[in-house]
């Protein structure tokens, strides 16, 4: 038998008037907190917080402000009789021609234990912070008995920061690094009292003020504050779009993009550098220039004005995996942070590029050897049109007229066959059984079902 094969105020108790005009860094680009435009619903001492959404058209969209009081809070308003601060309104105006409106604290303090009061500016919804800020206090003065104005100011970028300069007036004079103390009577439209704090730090995401009447009597009697409106410039900050991206080979779309919030005055670049993967670069996978330059404009933090990193994907002929770059983002330049610029919450500063192989490879078998009784075992040969870097399981079916098994015509086969990596063929061993029976010629033959 042959076998064949085949496949994200205060003021005076005698009345002492203490108005604070805060001014942060006024500019073109810069976004502002006007309360001629805001309100404070309801008013009174049962309201502490409000959140304002400032327009951002000109830094990149609106963002939130967050405006607290805290402090000796039951006092608030006339002696606690009159619930009418925190609130909006004209009552003191720093000398300001028109008039406009600020944020209104009154309070009497029933004695000298605790005379202080709070003031948080939190820009932190701004993704890097601010920069460039500067206040201006109207009124800080004092009588010497009944009222003596005190502000501190600080700062938050990380850590505690203390204004860069401090400027004063004749009413009043420098006691340390944060603060100024009224030293003489100013009226309330008068420059005398006017005091300038000024920050140059960047990534200012809250600044504090705390007010005190540091006078020594045991009764000190009415105050008012008024807070004027501020201007702030905010950092601009940049991320990639994405935390993954990725297209075939041949197409080598989908780059990874940087979205950017904020307004910069010159253009600005960062490194995008290759941290892993398994492809490779110059020129063999992908191509890449690690610089990236942002042009001078205004950036909403969306895709609609996005910059692609400096990417470009090499076509091959090989049959291979699916390969990876890992990038992150480094060494912005002075006029930006990396931040979280889509205000998603996460300051995405990496990115995983994915290159899908498009090439594919066709599977074949043949019979390379036939077999004959009593001891000439049969052959088939399975070959890939190109070489894979993983090994490839071919599976197949198994039909003809020769019986397979024990006591019949040969060996059973197991159905799969294993082309190692990097080889282009593997063979299929079919062992002949040699039996005494006179028969014709029977067939085996193998079918590629799947790989």
């Amino acid at each position: 038998m042959s076998i064949r094969f085949r496949k994200f105020v205060l003021s005076r108790s005698f009345f002492s008037y203490l108005i604070v005009v805060i001014f942060l860094s006024v500019n073109a680009e810069a976004a502002l907190l006007d309360w001629d435009v805001e309100t404070w619903v309801p008013a009174g001492r049962s309201n502490l917080s409000e959140t304002f959404s400032v327009d951002g058209t000109a830094t990149g969209g609106p963002r939130n402000v967050v405006v607290t009081w805290t402090g000796n809070t039951a006092w608030l308003g006339n002696g606690g009789a009159t619930d009418d601060s925190p609130s909006i309104n004209q009552t003191n105006t720093g000398g300001l021609m028109p008039a406009e409106n600020g944020l209104f604290l009154r309070s009497t303090y029933p004695d000298a234990s605790d005379p202080e009061y709070t003031i948080t500016l939190d820009f932190s919804d701004y993704p890097v912070g601010s920069s460039g800020i500067t206040f201006t206090f109207f009124d800080v003065d004092s009588d010497g008995s009944q009222y003596i104005d005190q502000l501190t100011v600080t700062a938050f970028n990380g850590s505690t920061i203390n204004p860069s300069s401090i400027t004063t007036a004749s009413a009043n004079t420098q006691v340390g690094l944060n603060t100024i103390r009224g030293t003489n009577t100013s009226a309330s439209t008068s420059a005398n009292g006017n005091a300038i704090f000024t920050f140059n730090q960047s990534n200012i995401t809250l600044v504090t003020i705390l007010y005190r009447n540091d006078a020594p009597n045991a009764t000190i009697g009415l105050q008012w504050i008024n807070l004027h409106d501020f201007s702030y410039t905010p950092n601009v900050s940049v991320e990639f779009a994405a935390a993954t991206n990725g297209d075939a080979e041949a197409s080598g779309g989908d780059i990874p993009e940087l979205i950017v919030y904020g307004t910069l005055s010159t253009s600005q670049t960062i490194d995008v550098t290759v941290t892993g993967g398994n492809a490779t670069g110059s020129g063999t996978d992908y191509t890449h220039t690690v610089s990236v330059t942002v042009p001078a404009g205004t950036y909403n933090g969306t895709s609609a004005d996005a910059i692609p990193i400096n990417l470009s994907i090499d076509d091959d002929a090989l049959l291979e995996l699916n390969e990876t770059i890992e990038f992150t983002l480094a060494n912005p330049s002075s006029g930006f942070s990396i931040g979280d610029s889509n205000n998603n919450s996460v300051a995405q500063s990496t990115n995983t590029y994915t290159i899908s192989d498009d090439e594919t490879a066709t599977v074949s078998v043949a019979a390379t050897t036939h077999g004959a009784e009593p001891s000439t075992d049969g052959q088939f040969t399975v070959s890939l049109s190109k070489t894979s870097p993983t090994a490839t399981v071919v599976s197949y079916g198994i039909s003809g007229t020769a019986t397979p098994g024990a006591g019949n015509d040969y060996t059973t086969l197991s159905g799969t066959v294993t082309i190692p990596a990097n080889t282009l063929s593997a063979t299929i061993d079919v062992p002949v059984l040699d039996d005494a029976l006179f028969e014709g010629t029977e067939t085996v033959i193998v079918t590629l079902s799947q790989s």
